[in-house]
């Protein structure tokens, strides 16, 4: 296969020049990601899809030998919390969109249940509140605390 060659933009907003070895793309916390060899770093790296500008193919090639993906690269497994949570059924396609089919099971009331491992970060609070009135925290009871402290505080800005 190709290095691929491109100009991105890391989470300070820095603009570089990277040079990798594409080995697939990943969906992680709900955004396209490159997994890729860094040639210069000499390491595996994740790319935000959405960072990435004028990306051209080389003329060096290498050879990809099934690597398979770190899971360090996602998050340290000593941060990762078990969620359970109830979402609205008017939220199917988002549900199929984000959570692997093994996480998700249907309720009786046609909602659905995901239980699923996420770290737990500030971004963790900005998604699950990005689902609003149609999801519920059923656990872990500190994190329903946590939301529901972000949601009136939130309030408390148009108040």
């Amino acid at each position: 296969m190709n290095v691929i060659e491109f100009m991105y933009f890391n989470t300070s907003g820095t603009k570089g020049i990277k040079k990798v070895e594409p080995l697939k793309l990943c969906f992680k916390h709900n955004s396209w990601y490159l997994y890729a060899f860094d040639t210069n770093k000499k390491e595996d790296r994740l790319y935000k899809i959405m960072r990435i500008k004028n990306i051209k193919v080389t003329n060096e090639f290498f050879e990809n030998n099934n690597r398979t993906l770190k899971e360090t690269l996602y998050a340290d497994p000593k941060d990762m919390i078990n969620l359970e949570l109830e979402i609205d059924k008017s939220l199917t396609y988002r549900v199929y969109d984000e959570f692997d089919e093994s996480c998700i099971s249907i309720l009786p009331n046609g909602n659905y249940l995901v239980n699923i491992n996420l770290p737990e970060n500030e971004w963790l609070y900005g998604y699950l509140l990005s689902f609003g009135e149609k999801l519920r925290i059923i656990s872990p009871s500190h994190i329903k605390n946590i939301v529901v402290d972000k949601m009136k505080k939130s309030i408390e800005n148009y108040i």
